[in-house]
């Protein structure tokens, strides 16, 4: 999957204030030429129409819950037919984050113990939501498209269709034996 060259200016940093009893909602709507960037990274025809939503809680200085929830109207080809598939996502995420420690502290180390292992690094401060909008699109959307009613067709290759004799199949070397011996 190739990165569009312009794609490094489409950032969405949240800076998380330092932890409050509530969350912090966090709306975003993808503009034209992000909607062309982001389409561009997943390889896939065209995105009409991109917003999330995200709420953010600190659960203390090292952790943080993002729960968030995507809707994109997507163009995708058939793999097969190639002709235009127009689908609507509609799905909801949770992320955990924890805070990255160079050198942490005995009381550090304690609360570090207690942090579940499968979420992901940050430094405290900022989540690129950005990101985290991209990763989540990829896990959602199709990676083989279909469209109804399209079959495949069963192509069965010479030697597995009708009965062949060992001697008879053939062998991408008779064709180096022949130049050779023409010579």
């Amino acid at each position: 999957m190739s990165v569009p060259d312009n794609f490094s200016s489409f950032s969405f940093n949240y800076s998380l204030p330092p932890q409050t009893k509530e969350g912090h909602k966090v709306n975003f709507f993808a503009d034209e030429k992000q909607k062309k960037m982001i389409s561009q990274l997943l390889e896939i025809e065209d995105i009409s129409k991109l917003t999330a939503s995200f709420n953010i809680n600190r659960k203390n200085p090292f952790e943080a819950k993002l729960s968030g929830n995507i809707h994109a109207k997507i163009t995708q080809l058939c793999v097969l037919s190639l002709e235009p598939i127009y689908t609507t996502l509609n799905f909801s995420f949770i992320r955990q984050f924890v805070k990255e420690l160079s050198q942490p502290t005995s009381n550090e180390e304690e609360e570090w113990e207690n942090i579940e292992t499968d979420q992901d690094l940050w430094d405290g401060k900022n989540i690129d939501l950005a990101t985290i909008i991209i990763e989540e699109l990829m896990i959602n959307i199709n990676p083989y498209p279909r469209k109804e009613g399209i079959k495949a067709i069963n192509i069965k290759s010479v030697e597995t269709s009708r009965d062949v004799n060992e001697s008879e199949k053939i062998n991408p070397f008779m064709v180096l034996e022949q130049l050779k011996t023409k010579k």
